[in-house]
């Protein structure tokens, strides 16, 4: 998946680029909200009886990406 082109370590200020190129309204706080959201993965995947190992695997990747919008 790429983002404006990017498709490799795809950074907040891609995300940022592409939402001023298509008038995103609040774009930061868009962001932000979802960070939120991918912050809390375990406890969605606990509420929907994820395993443990499923609950991790995916949040190990969620981690990841969102390490490099957080910056």
């Amino acid at each position: 998946m790429g983002v404006g082109g990017v498709f490799i370590d795809i950074a907040r200020k891609d995300v940022l680029a592409l939402a001023g190129r298509y008038h995103v309204r609040k774009p930061e706080d868009l962001l932000d909200s979802l960070l939120d959201v991918a912050d809390n993965w375990s406890e969605y995947a606990e509420k929907v009886g994820l395993s443990v190992s499923v609950k991790d695997r995916i949040g190990k990747d969620i981690s990841t990406c969102s390490s490099l919008l957080s910056c």
